[in-house]
């Protein structure tokens, strides 16, 4: 994108950044505003997760391995999206949350957020922010504290977002018995991570019944 200015553009991208060139720039990104518009998420890698990109990478030094394109969905005219003023409470709670934290200024915070779920009320094709594109922020609000890759936090958030993604609900079944494989925790484990982003109004959810007992259905 060298020489190419944008402009009136909404959309969402991910560019990497190595470690040793977060410590060299990341103090010009802040004091440039590059937070107003862009996600400083951080993410460690677990010893497997850093292994099997290894393997994605060497598969695709193949020379008959074609890399997937990806239509950026760039608008020719500058979109407005409304936020309810009803939606501002916890908006202005959520940046406090990372300005507690050192994630960036409550200001720009707020800024940040209200960007984030303008952007995806827009790519779902709404004139109106609504509560399921800051279920969305807080979902995937532990990348912006250095969330770990192998956590069993992270590995619920995924799986319900996966299914979410794919316009699927996923049961609490579902997510244990796929949690518990991935990482060797206990089902327990899981249970608490469910329990707590059902409390803090994460995901949406529905208690579905199961025989003696009852689950829940997760997604956004």
């Amino acid at each position: 994108m060298a020489g190419r200015v944008l402009e009136k553009r909404v959309g969402l991208y991910v560019f990497g950044l190595a470690k040793e060139h977060h410590r060299k720039y990341a103090k010009d990104m802040f004091l440039a505003t590059f937070t107003d518009r862009f996600a400083p998420i951080m993410f460690n890698f677990d010893e497997e997760d850093k292994l099997r990109i290894l393997e994605r990478r060497s598969e695709r030094k193949n020379p008959k391995h074609k890399l997937p394109k990806v239509e950026l969905p760039l608008k020719d005219v500058c979109v407005y999206v409304k936020v309810p003023s009803g939606l501002y409470a916890e908006v202005n709670r959520l940046a406090m949350l990372l300005d507690s934290e050192k994630a960036m200024s409550f200001v720009r915070a707020q800024t940040h957020i209200v960007n984030f779920v303008k952007a995806n009320a827009d790519l779902n094709g709404r004139k109106s922010v609504v509560e399921d594109d800051l279920k969305l922020f807080k979902l995937v609000l532990p990348l912006y504290f250095g969330a770990r890759s192998g956590s069993v936090d992270v590995k619920v958030r995924e799986a319900i977002l996966e299914c979410s993604m794919n316009g699927k609900r996923v049961a609490g079944r579902e997510v244990k018995d796929r949690v518990t494989a991935e990482t060797g925790c206990s089902e327990r484990e899981v249970q608490r991570v469910l329990s707590r982003l059902r409390e803090e109004n994460v995901v949406n959810f529905l208690k579905v019944s199961g025989g003696r007992r009852y689950d829940f259905k997760y997604w956004l």
